[in-house]
This record gives structure tokens, sequence and C-alpha cells, in this order.
């Protein structure tokens, strides 16, 4: 029985250590796609009104989990193989994002309770972008986590390695000094210049 038990135990132990070094950004290294018609999608159709240039054609390809979230910019997904695109913009996998003319926003699809976590991302190019939060708390009217309450920045980037990949890491924490943080996202968002990105993860560090 104590050996039945102490098995349980090591077993959740080890559970617990993979989950830590779980990628918390669903999707971070861009190798899910979706591929949406413009014209049908009123979300699309809205942030390409506001200035946001997704490509030619009536196809949208993006990231999947990763949301457009206002002002403007231009996004392209890179594919290996595809334009006469090589390995060498791209720095893991198939699929890399490159951004253009950026003054926008774009959210990740992660829901992170407070805590201190590791961001660390792969870039080329040249630049000025940045890492922050959206950070969200109860809404009153439902007594569930909803409420915007503000965002914090993590990191800011001034990129000047067009031809080699730079990684970048910063440890940040979510819910310091904010109690009424329950849950965050964390978004990326930039200025100018034009700059590759791949294989974004958060993880939860003591």
């Amino acid at each position: 029985m104590m050996k039945k038990t102490i098995a349980i135990l090591l077993s959740a132990v080890t559970l617990s250590c993979m989950a830590t070094e779980k990628n918390l950004v669903p999707n971070g290294d861009f190798e899910q796609i979706d591929k949406t018609a413009k014209g049908t999608d009123k979300y699309l159709i809205n942030q390409i009104k506001g200035g946001w240039d997704i490509g030619a054609g009536p196809v949208a390809v993006l990231p999947k989990r990763w949301l457009l979230n206002g002002g403007k910019g231009k996004l392209r997904v890179i594919t290996v193989g595809d334009n006469g695109e090589n390995k060498e913009n791209v720095h893991g996998g198939k699929h890399a994002i490159f951004f253009e003319e950026m003054n926008g926003h774009v959210a990740s699809g992660c829901s992170i309770p407070p805590g201190k976590y590791e961001l660390s991302f792969w870039y080329k190019g040249t630049g000025k972008f940045y890492f922050g939060t959206y950070d969200y708390g109860i809404h009153p009217a439902t007594g569930k986590v909803g409420k915007f309450v503000g965002g914090s920045q993590i990191c800011t980037i001034r990129a000047n390695s067009p031809d080699k990949w730079t990684q970048h890491k910063v440890v940040f924490e979510i819910g310091k000094n904010k109690p009424a943080v329950k849950r965050s996202t964390v978004a990326h968002y930039g200025n100018k210049g034009g700059y590759y990105l791949d294989d974004v993860v958060v993880k939860a560090v003591k």
C-alpha cells in the first residue's frame, strides 16, 4: 500500500513538472495556420478597414490562436517553400510571422493566472516592437473573469539583426501589486520596421 501511495505521489510530481514546462502560448511556433475568406468574416473585414494588410487575394492566411486586435500593419505567414521562401526566414518548423509597418496589436490565445513567468522568443530583422499583457478581472455583472483592467509591458525590443536570428528571454510577473488581475493574455505590438518572429514561449517559473 505504501509503495502504491509513493508511486502515485511521484506520478503527480512528474505531471506537475511536465505542466510547468508546458508552453502556455497556444501555437507559439505558428505551425498551425488558418485560412479564412476575407469577405465573409466580419471581424477580419473590420480589421482590414482599420488598416491591417494581411496579403492580397480573397483568403487570409493567419496563425491559429492569434488575433488581430486593433491598430494597423502588415502581417504575413512565412512558409518554407512558398513564394521562394527558404529556411533562413523561419527559425523552427515550417512557419514564422513577418511584420512590417506595424502600429497594431496581435493577441495570443493564452489565458494565464497571476504568477511569475518567463517569456522567450526569436526574432530577425529591424525595427521596434513590444510584448505585454492584457489583464482581466472579475466583471461585476457576471461575477466571472472578463472585465479589462489594464495592461502591462513585458519588454521592448529594438531589433537590428537583419540576417541573424536572435533570442530574447525575460522574466515577468502577472498581478504583481494588482490584486484585481485574475487572468492575462500575452500580446505583441510594434510601431516600425520589418521583422520576423518565431517560437514564442511562456513558461511558469519559481
